[in-house]
């Protein structure tokens, strides 16, 4: 991985973790009666929704670049672009969750269960290629 592709990889999965704990905190928060950062309660929502908007259109950037260099240099997709394809699937799944009217515990299930799903998701990928780049490294070398 070169210098660039790390720094649009390391962006992808922060600003990810980023808006899997921001939203995990504040919900729990606000389970717990307190609103985050002293917001008043109808300012949390557009304040989530803006922390999404901004992970979202980070992350299409991200996946932008590497769909524009996989065609430009006839290359397949690099890690950065699953990871980003990852997060902009998670802010997809959080913005649907934000606008849901349901209880405290089902929240957090449904939140749980997606957020494990999509970044075990994203493992298994990680894991299948790096078998397939070692494969390929393998067969180059005899």
């Amino acid at each position: 991985m070169f210098k660039p592709d790390l720094a649009r990889f390391a962006a992808s999965l922060i600003s990810g973790v980023y808006s899997s704990l921001m939203f995990g905190w504040c919900i729990l928060k606000i389970m717990h009666g307190v609103m985050p950062f002293g917001m008043e309660p109808v300012q949390v929502g557009p304040f989530i929704e803006k922390q999404f908007l901004v992970v979202f259109l980070l992350n299409l950037l991200i996946i932008s670049i590497e769909i524009f260099r996989s065609i430009k240099d006839d290359v397949s997709f690099p890690v950065t672009a699953y990871a980003s394809l990852v997060v902009l699937n998670l802010e997809l799944v959080y913005e649907a969750l934000l606008s849901e009217l349901t209880t405290g515990d089902v929240f957090i299930y449904v939140f749980a269960k997606y957020t494990a799903f999509l970044y075990c998701g994203f493992i298994l990928v990680v894991v299948v290629l790096m078998v397939l780049d070692k494969r390929n490294i393998s067969k180059t070398d005899r």
